[in-house]
């Protein structure tokens, strides 16, 4: 059996972070753009872990997109978003619908 893999020193922790750096989040305006480039198609927004709060966190997020409480998420009614809960973890689904033909 071969086994292949590659030695190398992990990169330093992120100032604060003990687990190494994280990717930067996309924000709330990247999100709404890359939406509405891609009409009607589902899209994964946010996952959640399994921690207490996190389905709370998800279902908060949810809100804020349908309902346009960010600016680029409206007009209301364009966004629809959906919490569902996948191998233990929440995840936050969106899509835009382009004149709220939902």
């Amino acid at each position: 059996m071969s086994v292949i893999i590659r030695f190398e020193d992990p990169p330093p922790p992120a100032r604060g972070c003990t687990k190494g750096p994280r990717p930067p989040r996309p924000t709330a305006r990247d999100i709404a753009a890359a939406l509405r480039e891609n009409p009607q198609r589902w899209a994964l927004v946010r996952e959640g872990g399994r921690e207490r709060g996190a389905y709370d966190a998800a279902r908060s997020t949810a809100t804020v997109i349908t309902r346009g409480r960010i600016a680029a998420f409206q007009p209301t009614g364009d966004f629809e978003a959906v919490t569902r809960t996948v191998a233990g973890q929440v995840r936050v689904y969106a899509r835009y619908l382009p004149g709220g033909e939902g």
